[in-house]
């Protein structure tokens, strides 16, 4: 279900600032991502790869689902990071440069539990790069959302 809101409509969150609503959400999906983050590292630690990749994918989908929450974009549920990269990126230009990262997590889907068994040493490696794209994700929403820290979340 997508929800879009014209920037030139003054009651739009676009225009001003978001609902309380929308602000409250948004800060529920910035602190999930965080708490997705941090079990996706203590997941690498006890080398339960797969299990890391998808918390880094989840850690991801929320941070952007933030952003767009923030501008009255709903994208719920979405399991596709790079459909949200797609609407953050119509807000900010930044967004644009996590296609590849968002690519990459898309492919933690493919994946499931149940899958043949590879080698220890491929899936360390892919796990990490899960978290390294995932932290890259974060890393511009984090920006965006500095940056854009009065608008949105001064009174």
């Amino acid at each position: 279900m997508t929800s879009r809101s014209s920037p030139s409509d003054p009651a739009s969150p676009t225009a001003g600032h978001p609902s309380g609503e929308a602000l409250r959400r948004a800060r529920t999906c910035w602190e999930q991502s965080g708490l997705d983050r941090q079990e996706a590292k203590r997941r690498l630690k006890m080398r339960a790869w797969l299990d890391s990749r998808y918390f880094s994918f989840q850690a991801s989908i929320n941070a952007l689902t933030c952003v767009c929450f923030l501008h009255g974009r709903f994208q719920l549920p979405s399991h596709s990071a790079v459909q949200l990269a797609s609407l953050a990126q119509e807000l900010d230009p930044r967004f644009a440069a996590l296609g590849p990262s968002c690519q990459a997590l898309e492919g933690v889907q493919e994946r499931g539990p149940y899958d043949e068994a590879r080698a220890e040493a491929e899936e360390r490696a892919e796990s990490r790069d899960c978290f390294r794209h995932s932290e890259s994700v974060r890393k511009t929403v984090r920006g965006y959302l500095k940056e854009h820290r009065k608008r949105f979340f001064s009174p």
